[in-house]
């Protein structure tokens, strides 16, 4: 049992495998504040197949001792987590009667806010939808200087780069495909088109325009449906695809995944995507898409970006307030 001077920040999983990456990278930074010791809890059926932590199946990090091993019966926050850390959100949601847990009302009652750095607590929880370093950026002037004249995008990368390597399996089997079928100079595409909609009309229009400038690329496509990979392969001879299972649904592939090959390898087919993209030479994003944003932050500087969010005009925490707004809106009662 870990001793009660210890302190710990517990991040537990939410929603898609960038979103997840995203608050996890959000987590390691406020960690770094706070003193605290991080636990990754990944054990929800997004990506766990049998109630596994399958943050272990992805990432060769040095986090977490086993999350039985908290004392989760106090000095705990928020105090609803009391005697209930081996939960998942769900069925944390569903244990303490906290009912559309997802909607902003509740979300402080599952989870610190990290614009508050100090807690007294010795154990507390942290999840949320996207990256929140704005909300302790200003404590970088003080504690982690080296942070403070620096990019959310720049620093979230070294993070993710120095705290995220994949385990040796995973990292072998992305080396294998990156080197069997892509070029030097590959054109990279991620639409994505089943619940969210990618903008897909001036990406599509893009991609024309580097085809040409690039005739001899080939083009990794990247995509949750199908039909995009039809479409796309009608106009063009030389589309990559990395071989993965699709729902019949018009449903996102973090969803469940009735008769396909398991969460685990789901998320297995996600993360090679997400390498074989960043190592590509001509990107075409919308980093609106947490996906793409963490493509983003795996490439070089000499990797082309044409992004195609709808909303770069917006400031940093926008991103935040528009997954309330979603949220409010998905879930209202």
């Amino acid at each position: 049992m870990i001793t009660s001077s210890q302190k710990y920040l517990i991040i537990k999983g939410f929603a898609g495998l960038g979103n997840r990456i995203l608050a996890l990278l959000t987590g390691i930074l406020y960690a770094e504040l706070t003193n605290r010791k991080i636990v990754v809890d990944w054990r929800d059926k997004s990506y766990s197949d049998s109630n596994e932590n399958s943050f272990y199946k992805f990432f060769d990090s040095e986090f977490s001792p086993p999350i039985e091993d908290i004392d989760d019966s106090d000095s705990i926050y928020p105090e609803r987590w009391k005697n209930n850390l081996e939960c998942n959100l769900s069925e944390f949601a569903t244990k303490t009667n906290l009912k559309q847990y997802m909607l902003p009302k509740n979300w402080s009652k599952s989870t610190i806010d990290p614009a508050k750095i100090i807690y007294a607590e010795n154990v507390i929880v942290f999840w949320a939808f996207t990256q929140l370093v704005f909300k302790f950026r200003r404590y970088f002037k003080s504690f982690k200087m080296e942070y403070y004249n620096r990019s959310t995008k720049s620093i979230l990368s070294e993070v993710y780069k120095k705290h995220l390597p994949l385990v040796d399996d995973l990292r072998l089997i992305v080396e294998e495909f990156c080197h069997q079928t892509l070029m030097e100079n590959n054109i990279g595409i991620h639409i994505r088109y089943t619940d969210k909609k990618s903008n897909l009309k001036p990406m599509l229009k893009k991609l024309e325009h580097v085809v040409k400038e690039n005739p001899s690329s080939k083009i990794f496509l990247a995509t949750d449906n199908p039909k995009i990979i039809e479409m796309l392969n009608e106009k063009y001879s030389n589309i990559i695809t990395f071989p993965k299972w699709f729902p019949k649904e018009n449903v996102p592939l973090h969803g469940l995944r009735n008769n396909s090959p398991g969460r685990i390898q789901h998320g297995y087919e996600t993360i090679i995507e997400i390498y074989a993209l960043a190592k590509c030479k001509v990107l075409i994003l919308d980093t609106d898409s947490s996906f793409d944003y963490i493509v983003g932050l795996l490439t070089n500087h000499n990797t082309i970006i044409h992004d195609f969010r709808k909303l770069k005009w917006m400031p940093e925490y926008a991103h935040h307030i528009l997954w309330k707004i979603y949220y409010s809106t998905k879930y209202r009662a």
